[in-house]
């Protein structure tokens, strides 16, 4: 469940998740939708969401840490979800 602040996968489930990944080409890496398909929500690195929500990364991952913004931790990096984030920032500024 994507959520506030860090979680583990196990090893069963990262090693499924490997294996996946292994089979996709290196090129389409910066593309990859949860569900598979292009209506669903990017997985954005905390670069990538700092940019989209126009913040300083350090800031973003600060926020994450604290549990302030949406995000998952997969080992020692942020992962956010676009549509969270959409959601996040307007119940935020409503």
């Amino acid at each position: 469940m994507w959520g506030r602040g860090a979680g583990e996968c196990s090893k069963v489930t990262a090693t499924k998740a490997g294996d996946a990944m292994s089979e996709l080409k290196t090129s389409e890496y910066a593309n990859i939708y949860i569900g598979g398909d292009e209506g669903t929500s990017a997985v954005m690195t905390s670069m990538e969401a700092a940019e989209y929500l126009k913040m300083h990364v350090k800031t973003v991952c600060r926020l994450a840490k604290e549990g302030k913004i949406p995000a998952k931790k997969v080992g020692s990096e942020w992962r956010f979800l676009k549509n969270v984030l959409d959601k996040w920032l307007a119940e935020e500024m409503g």
